[in-house]
């Protein structure tokens, strides 16, 4: 008897550690009815999962090690310092059906080198790419009705 509980021991133990690499590859972002909250991921190029329509405040704040984002489709919106301080993002593919970034949400990602606004936003909020060192390129769409105060403050872009 002690033998077969000893060695059911070891049977579950090694198939719980089997199963959390698994489980660990779906936690890298949490989202909350539609609203990606919070990135734990390891950084690199990342694609935002499919169900998110909006990049929440802070979610991917002082992430260094994340170099690229391509967003679904779906996303509206990018909240307030969504990506502040990722210093060395350098790409961002931007989705068609984008209309707000809010306020500091790309401030201090210096190595931003372009970035293409699409057709459908509208407001860009203050110091939404400030500090943004590299950012030598810069697309902004007629659709733009409303832009904050210091957006492109710090930037190459700016004083060219």
């Amino acid at each position: 008897m002690k033998r077969s509980v000893g060695s059911l021991f070891l049977a579950i133990v090694l198939c719980l550690g089997l199963a959390v690499p698994a489980l660990g590859a779906g936690l890298e972002f949490t989202v909350e009815n539609g609203v990606l909250t919070k990135y734990n991921g390891p950084g690199g190029s990342v694609t935002i999962p499919d169900n998110v329509t909006s990049i929440g405040e802070s979610a991917f704040q002082d992430c260094t090690s994340l170099t690229g984002v391509t967003f679904p489709d779906r996303v509206t919106s990018i909240g307030k310092n969504a990506f502040r301080g990722c210093t060395n993002l350098t790409g961002v593919n931007l989705p068609t059906s984008l209309t707000t970034i809010e306020s500091s949400a790309f401030w201090g990602c210096t190595a931003l080198t372009s970035v293409i606004l699409p057709d459908r936003v509208t407001s860009i909020n203050d110091y939404a790419f400030r500090n943004c060192t590299s950012l030598a390129n810069v697309t902004i769409p007629a659709s733009v009705t409303s832009m904050g105060g210091f957006v492109f403050r710090d930037t190459p872009w700016l004083q060219t």
